[in-house]
């Protein structure tokens, strides 16, 4: 019924969520269907359980075949607690005559030569976006393309996992009979999604505010300058609940979500909680004002370790804070459950917002319009990652049709391979006929 159908897939620690939909025309991204499953195949940023794993991934690929009423074949899948690092890289290349400008084809190379990089033992890339060129004698340049030059050096941020998590991600979608088209970073793609061009430009910060950990993008003139991940999440906001008032896992994480609406409210002295045990027969009253206590003592411990690490790069920088224009977005299940904008502007004194999905989304499927489109931020921009990146500069490429022979060249790259490989082989083979025939004699 539909054509080019894309499904982007977000492996998270906790559950596997994902979303099924189509391009259009003029580039917008219909949601056909979407589906989330609790997962317990992942720990510590590390799969644990591949046959978990396989079967949390084809139960979300049922539902999302059942609500587009399509047959799903390929996925791309986001990863956000695995143990990602990031480093800066430099390469460059000479080129041939210094008359002809630099074009798409340029900086591809340089594209092609990254993935080149050697990497720590048991590491792979998974996504590699610009930063900044250089051109002769001329730094800091923002996008080459037209310019004169014979030396080019590009500068990218690389992003790596370990190469047992691919593994185990291929073998678990390989078991259900599908296959991997590509694997990135979750919050990476959110950026494309619910950053507009205008933010990127101006300057501002993304905040993926997840259970075990908390992700920070950070963009200035539409570049990607900065990423880390730090070692917290909402996670600790749960401990902190189960050791304060004696409940189990899943009760302290309920009692987290459901008092979302009260938790800061400033009535809230008289007010109780009931909190069921597991039988239902025996549950607690908790006061109200007590959990508030608890939730913004730890959630303002947080904000204040996110301040730290975006003061840290602008000092790094030697930028100010007001840098960012744009202020801050965020997103994640870590930010929802309390008016989180509050406590990131008092503390970091920055304008926030929460994360909202640019214009060109639309729900296609009546059976998919009641969904949280908050909770499906980074499945939507995995898949939407298919035809947009996360470095807009490529986009433009594309949009001008400076890369329109990109494919065209890749394939005769690809025969010029071939060719030399069977070259190659005839030789091989020759000279193992002549060696046979030397040893007979």
């Amino acid at each position: 019924m539909y054509n080019n159908i894309v499904v982007g897939l977000d492996i998270g620690s906790n559950e596997v969520r994902g979303v099924a939909g189509y391009i259009s025309n003029d580039n917008t991204f219909y949601i056909l269907g979407f589906a989330r499953v609790p997962s317990s195949s992942m720990e510590n940023g590390s799969i644990t359980n591949i046959n978990k794993l396989s079967e949390n991934i084809e139960n979300v690929i049922s539902n999302l075949e059942i609500q587009a009423d399509v047959s799903i074949n390929a996925v791309r899948i986001g990863i956000s607690d695995c143990k990602i690092l990031t480093e800066n890289q430099i390469v460059s290349i000479i080129r041939n005559s210094n008359d002809n400008e630099i074009n798409f084809k340029d900086i591809l190379q340089l594209k092609s030569d990254i993935q080149k990089t050697l990497l720590p033992a048991g590491k792979s890339i998974i996504e590699v976006v610009n930063e900044c060129y250089s051109v002769d004698y001329k730094k800091n340049v923002k996008d080459p393309v037209g310019m004169r030059g014979v030396r080019l050096e590009g500068e990218f941020k690389i992003f790596t996992v370990d190469s047992e998590i691919l593994k185990s991600l291929d073998k678990a979608v390989y078991k259900i009979g599908k296959k991997i088209v590509s694997v990135t970073v979750s919050s990476l793609a959110s950026s494309i999604v619910v950053l507009s061009k205008e933010e990127k430009d101006a300057g501002v910060c993304l905040i993926d505010f997840g259970k075990d950990s908390i992700k920070i993008s950070i963009f200035i003139s539409s570049v990607l300058v900065h990423f880390s991940i730090l070692p917290i999440g909402s996670y600790l906001i749960t401990n902190d609940l189960k050791k304060a008032f004696f409940l189990f896992a899943n009760q302290a994480e309920s009692l987290k979500i459901n008092l979302s609406n009260i938790l800061l409210s400033e009535n809230n002295k008289d007010t109780h909680v009931e909190i069921a045990n597991f039988n239902n027969k025996l549950s607690k009253m908790i006061p109200v004002e007590s959990v508030s206590t608890v939730v913004k003592e730890r959630f303002k411990e947080i904000v204040q370790q996110i301040g730290v690490e975006i003061h840290k790069f602008c000092k790094n920088k030697g930028i100010p804070i007001s840098s960012f224009s744009a202020g801050l977005v965020l997103q994640g299940g870590g930010s929802k459950f309390l008016k989180s904008t509050d406590f990131f502007e008092k503390t970091i004194h920055l304008e926030t917002r929460m994360a909202k999905l640019n214009q060109n989304i639309e729900v296609k499927n009546n059976s998919a319009k009641n969904f949280d489109y908050y909770d499906f931020i980074s499945p939507i921009g995995i898949a939407v990652n298919s035809y947009k990146s996360i470095d807009s500069r490529d986009d433009f490429y594309k949009e001008t049709n400076l890369g329109e022979n990109y494919f065209f060249d890749k394939s005769i790259s690809d025969k010029k391979n071939n060719t030399i490989k069977k070259a190659f082989t005839s030789w091989l083979s020759k000279t193992k006929k002549i060696l046979i025939d030397e040893e007979n004699e």
